[in-house]
């Protein structure tokens, strides 16, 4: 099988594409440099970096035409699953929301119906799409020099709210040390995706704070990273609950999701230039969003 991803939001598709070359089938990555920079992409050992939005569209007409997909896997972007639908109006698509994507979105996005399968990457989402968790690489299961009583917590711009200080509460009574990674620090230098088992593997505690709502409990990717490399998870929906166990989810699922959806019929192909077609209406008539 060959599969062309574009965009590789929060790294969900690097464990994916190493399983999937690592297994005799084809996989390429076209993602922005700007938003590769733990490494996640170049990680995958497939990822084409490009710099600009017209660069990547390009790439993947190119992709469309030269490598010849079999199934084309959209993440976040709304305009790369339009211009894949475009490009390849007879291959199958799978479109995936993360979170800032939809959350919080009364109802989706009209071009989604371009997409012949769209799944969510959070439980909290499944009203948008089919759950299809994200999967962990082996590298992860890394469990050596860990030191008690100390926690990592990793703090973002886009964070909800600023749950630094919730952080340090919750280290301070209960005796814990805790490491900060500021994203939002001038000096803050981003950790590759490599060297992270490593770093995890280290503390007994990983602080997944974000802010969402007690209702909207989600495990980051990092924080179901930090479950298989032997952490103890702490949510901010719940402060006293340690999280040990997950179901971790295998790349051969995303593989046989794939494979269900081919190969096209005749009246599937013409189904989905219909839909094409219909958007491009809505958009030349201003009636997408």
């Amino acid at each position: 099988m060959r599969l062309l991803v574009i965009a590789n939001t929060a790294g969900i598709m690097t464990p994916v594409a190493k399983y999937m070359n690592e297994n005799g089938h084809e996989v390429r990555i076209v993602q922005r440099r700007a938003f590769d920079e733990f490494g996640l992409t170049q990680e995958s050992g497939c990822g084409i970096l490009v710099d600009t939005p017209s660069e990547l569209y390009k790439e993947v007409r190119s992709l469309v035409d030269e490598f010849r997909p079999d199934v084309i896997h959209v993440n976040s972007i709304i305009r790369g699953l339009v211009v894949a639908r475009y490009y390849a109006p007879s291959i199958p698509i799978v479109f995936t929301y993360c979170g800032t994507d939809v959350r919080g979105r009364k109802k989706p996005h009209p071009e989604i119906s371009l997409a012949d399968l769209v799944t969510v990457a959070s439980p909290d989402l499944q009203q948008y799409g089919l759950w299809m968790d994200r999967a962990i690489d082996p590298m992860f299961h890394y469990r050596q020099n860990r030191v008690e009583d100390t926690a990592l917590g990793i703090y973002a711009d886009y964070w909800l709210k600023d749950t630094r200080p919730l952080m340090q509460e919750w280290c301070d009574t209960r005796g814990v040390q805790l490491t900060l990674i500021d994203r939002t620090e001038s000096d803050y230098r981003p950790i590759s995706h490599h060297h992270m088992p490593t770093i995890l593997s280290s503390f007994e505690y990983f602080l997944d704070f974000k802010g969402h709502e007690k209702e909207l409990y989600a495990l980051s990717r990092t924080a179901i990273e930090a479950i298989a490399c032997g952490c103890k998870v702490i949510h901010d929906s719940d402060l006293d609950r340690e999280i040990t166990e997950y179901a971790f989810v295998h790349p051969v699922s995303y593989l046989d999701m794939y494979r269900g959806l081919m190969p096209p019929s005749r009246g599937k192909r013409l189904q989905r230039y219909g839909r094409f077609m219909l958007t491009v209406f809505k958009w030349l008539s201003g009636r997408l969003t």
